[in-house]
């Protein structure tokens, strides 16, 4: 795992290094998550990783998981689970941000902040 995350960020990683803090970025995450599924052969996902910025947290739950029985993927089904979860997360990301900025609006309407809310008009 520690050298998944060095190819990411480079040399020197600390296991107790906070990978946001270390500059990860939403694209270094999903990379992560599908180089891990290939390397580890069973799927980890972006939201694993999410929930646990350190690496040494991350082994922890990973061999938590392993000892829970989770079993690995077969071979061919690897590569295609973690490129489609790579995926499935980017989309779900894209939606969560179109949600965000739909709330936004609503809320900015709401509070008289919305297009034609400016001076003068019928006041």
């Amino acid at each position: 795992m520690r050298s998944v995350w060095e190819e990411i960020l480079g040399a020197g990683v600390h296991p107790d290094t906070n990978l946001f803090e270390a500059g990860v970025d939403s694209l270094g995450v999903v990379t992560a998550a599908a180089r891990l599924s290939r390397v580890l052969g069973r799927t980890v996902t972006a939201a694993e990783l999410l929930d646990a910025p350190r690496i040494r947290t991350q082994i922890n739950r990973l061999a938590q998981q392993r000892a829970a029985g989770e079993r690995p993927l077969p071979g061919g089904l690897r590569e295609a689970s973690a490129s489609a979860s790579a995926t499935h997360n980017a989309q779900r990301s894209r939606a969560d941000r179109r949600r965000a900025a739909r709330a936004a609006q609503q809320a900015r309407q709401q509070n008289g902040q919305g297009p034609g809310s400016g001076l003068g008009g019928n006041q």
